[in-house]
C-alpha cells in the first residue's frame, strides 16, 4: 500500500509504571526464561534512550512460571522478578 511498514515491528514495553518520581518498565512472560531478562533491559535502555530520562527505571518481570535458573539471572542483572 505504500505505507511505512516500521511501526509493525517496533518494539514495545507491555507496561510503564509510573509511581512519583518513579518509573517501572514492565514486561509479563508466560514461562519467563533469562532471555525476558534480557528484553526487560533492552526496553529500559531504549525507553531512556526515546524520552531522556534522567535516571534509570527500575526493570519488572511478571510471570506464571519461572524457567531455568531465572530468579538468580533476574537478581543479578538488577530486574525485579515476581510469579504470579
Amino acid at each position: 500500500t505504500g505505507g511505512d511498514a516500521s511501526a509493525l515491528y517496533k518494539k514495545k514495553i507491555d507496561v510503564v509504571g509510573f509511581m512519583g518520581d518513579d518509573i517501572d518498565i514492565i514486561e509479563l512472560k508466560p514461562r519467563a526464561g533469562a532471555p525476558a531478562v534480557g528484553q526487560v533491559k533492552l526496553y529500559r535502555k531504549l525507553y531512556i534512550k526515546e524520552f531522556g530520562v534522567p535516571y534509570e527505571p527500575r526493570c519488572v518481570l511478571i510471570t506464571d512460571t519461572e524457567i531455568g535458573d531465572v530468579r538468580e539471572f533476574a537478581e543479578d542483572e538488577g530486574v525485579h522478578l515476581f510469579v504470579v
